[in-house]
């Protein structure tokens, strides 16, 4: 063999050698790059099974990328790098869903999708007003309807005021929509249409005028009425037939054309009537072609009166001018008294006054009566007659059927007329001591006397102080006591009885029948001769043996707390007793003999009375700085000091003393 033939031997040698180990070397690489990606595949994607409901939802169902890498095959879904995947799975009629999928989600993701609503589109014309219904339930308003709805079956209805009702069976689709064009039917109603005017006439939205009274079959809807007749007014108005109302009816008062009428008057405060009509005075519009009565009056003046017929718009002024009216009136009263009228004195009635017939208010005053006030209006063809009482307040008040103050407060009085007697001890009295001096007193006038002594109630009424209990009041001073009878005579308008001036009485107005004291000449008649045929010694008479109950006196339960006690008397007190709680004497007094002692009016003196004289309403001696108090009380335990005469000198407040009250008739 040639050198050169077996050189060329040796390279195609070398060349299939070549091309051996080349298939070799790609055979591995793939080989490797299969490896690689199956061990990419195994670590970096991660796959993941959607399950995608309803049933027929899932049979059309589809999945799409729409963010990040990855693999979609059927309802399977891969992502290659392990980031953030956004999917969307859709299908057909229903609604699509978007999912966000990240290294936490589970491996198995479960969709439900939701069916795509039918929608509704349905319109009227524009000038119509309806209401929607589907199933009874309204779901707009409109002339216009846009609605979406679950597929199924439905009843649509249209309700218009002016329609007849309209209603649609419907069946719906997945995701269907429809179109509709409800055609609705005018309902016809009926107009009725009168006036009090004949010859009036209408137009119905303006059409040709018809003679009224009208009755007309009419479309539903609004329409413009116009009613008109010669000489009148017109009337434009407005109605509807609807469903609610398909009858409609209108009775018009056309009223005539009218003129101008300019009123003043003087004075400008009376009434102005046209033709019976009441009016303002001004400007005013009153009807042409008619004749027209117009009248001005006021009280206290002479009216006036024109009849007048003015032309259509035709102007005119009227002015009155009324001229004053007096009457005579006469007034008299039970006593002289100043008399004002309008505030004006006119000087001690009686009076005879010309007054204009005008209301007048007549004023009559007196100190110590009550003001007494009356409306009149004289007239001018008679003299008026007026007659007035003048009363204190007090019999104002009982005139006036209204309880005494005293009455309020649960004070019971009674009314007495003491007789003359002789009051003190006669010199043969037992016990008898050098200060109960014999006088002859009478009395002028009755009197009144509280039945109980005042309570402890009573008083904090007056102070606001203290107990509130029925117990009788006590540690109260004469002048307290007196202060709180003048209180009283305030709140009954009563005339004060004492004169006070700061904490002193200077006097007193023995003629007021305002509150006071009892004085020791009626305490004492009240003890020892009111209801008996003769003077007694004691309470219950003369016998020095105490009656069971007669009062709250020192009884034997005080025995070893106090020096004198009542042996043998028991009156179930040890102290102060409710008023009330023992029997009343023999003329209906409460507490006389016992409880607590009682302030009188008197001043105590030791000076010799004149006893040479009878003294009428005696109020005792004029000097003397004590005052007498009379009466025994629970601490009382000897027999002669709860004899009639006796007395105790009052130096002030004592838990043993009270009071009662009394005034004259």
């Amino acid at each position: 063999m040639s050198d050169s033939k077996r050189a060329s031997v040796d390279d195609h040698i070398k060349a299939k050698q070549l091309k051996g180990a080349g298939v070799v070397i790609a055979g591995a690489i793939v080989t490797l790059l299969v490896l690689l990606s199956f061990f990419y595949w195994l670590v970096f994607v991660k796959g993941y099974a959607v399950q995608i409901a309803p049933q027929e939802a899932r049979q059309q169902a589809s999945v799409r990328v729409l963010n990040g890498a990855g693999v979609v095959s059927e309802h399977s879904l891969y992502s290659l790098f392990g980031g953030e995947l956004t999917v969307e799975i859709s299908a057909p009629t229903y609604i699509s869903e978007t999912l966000t999928i990240n290294a936490d989600s589970p491996s198995t993701l479960s969709v439900t999708l939701q069916p795509q609503p039918a929608l509704i589109h349905a319109r009227l014309a524009d000038d119509v007003e309806a209401s929607w219904f589907i199933d009874e339930q309204r779901i707009a308003v409109g002339n216009h309807l846009q609605h979406e709805l679950a597929a199924g079956d439905y009843v649509l209805r249209v309700d218009s005021p002016f329609h007849q009702s309209w209603q649609q069976s419907l069946s719906l689709a997945r995701g269907e929509e429809v179109e509709l064009t409800p055609a609705l039917t005018l309902i016809e109603g009926q107009l009725s249409v009168s006036s009090q005017v004949t010859d009036a006439s209408v137009r119905i939205d303006g059409g040709e005028p018809q003679p009224l009274p009208l009755s007309i079959n009419l479309a539903g809807g609004r329409h413009q009425l116009q009613v008109t007749a010669a000489g009148y007014q017109t009337i434009d108005d407005s109605i509807e037939i609807s469903n609610n109302q398909p009858s409609v009816s209108r009775a018009y008062r056309l009223q005539p054309l009218q003129s101008q009428l300019q009123i003043s008057a003087t004075p400008a405060d009376g009434v102005l009537t046209i033709d019976g009509r009441s009016q303002q005075l001004g400007n005013l519009s009153i009807a042409a072609n008619r004749a027209h009565q117009v009248r001005y009056q006021r009280d206290g003046y002479a009216s006036q009166e024109q009849s007048l017929t003015p032309r259509v718009g035709e102007q005119q002024k009227l002015h009155f001018e009324l001229v004053a009216t007096y009457g005579d009136v006469r007034v008299q009263s039970n006593l002289p008294g100043q008399l004002q009228v309008n505030g004006q004195v006119q000087g001690e009635t009686p009076q005879q006054l010309r007054l204009q017939t005008v209301e007048q208010r007549l004023t009559l005053t007196k100190p110590g009566y009550r003001t007494v006030t009356r409306q009149i209006q004289p007239r001018q063809d008679r003299v008026t007659q007026v007659q007035m009482e003048l009363l204190t307040e007090f019999d104002a008040r009982r005139a006036e059927g209204r309880p005494l103050f005293v009455s309020t407060l649960g004070i019971e009085m009674a009314r007495f007329q003491p007789s003359a007697y002789v009051m003190g001890s006669p010199a043969n009295e037992r016990d008898r001591k050098r200060d109960e001096y014999q006088l002859r007193v009478d009395f002028s006038r009755p009197i009144w006397v509280s039945r109980h002594e005042i309570t402890e109630a009573q008083y904090h009424a007056f102070t606001q102080q203290g107990g509130t209990s029925s117990l009788p009041v006590s540690q109260v001073s004469w002048l307290e006591a007196v202060q709180y009878c003048n209180w009283l005579s305030e709140q009954e308008g009563l005339p004060l009885f004492y004169r006070i001036q700061g904490q002193q009485v200077v006097g007193v107005n023995a003629e007021a029948r305002g509150y006071r004291l009892l004085t020791e000449a009626e305490w004492e008649w009240l003890a020892k001769q009111a209801g008996r045929s003769a003077a007694t010694t004691f309470i219950w008479g003369n016998g020095e043996r105490i009656p069971n109950h007669s009062g709250n006196f020192a009884d034997q339960s005080l025995q070893g707390k106090q020096t004198f006690f009542l042996k043998d008397y028991n009156d179930g007190f040890t102290g102060k007793a409710p008023v009330g709680s023992f029997k009343a004497d023999r003329v209906g007094l409460f507490d006389l003999a016992g409880n607590v002692s009682e302030w009188v009016h008197d001043r105590y003196t030791t000076n010799p009375p004149d006893t040479s004289v009878t003294h009428t309403d005696y109020l005792g001696p004029t000097v003397g700085q004590q005052h007498v108090v009379k009466g025994a009380n629970y601490e009382s335990g000897r027999l002669q000091e709860l004899r009639n005469a006796a007395k105790i000198v009052g130096d002030g407040a004592a838990a043993t003393i009270g009071f009662r009250i009394a005034r004259y008739d």
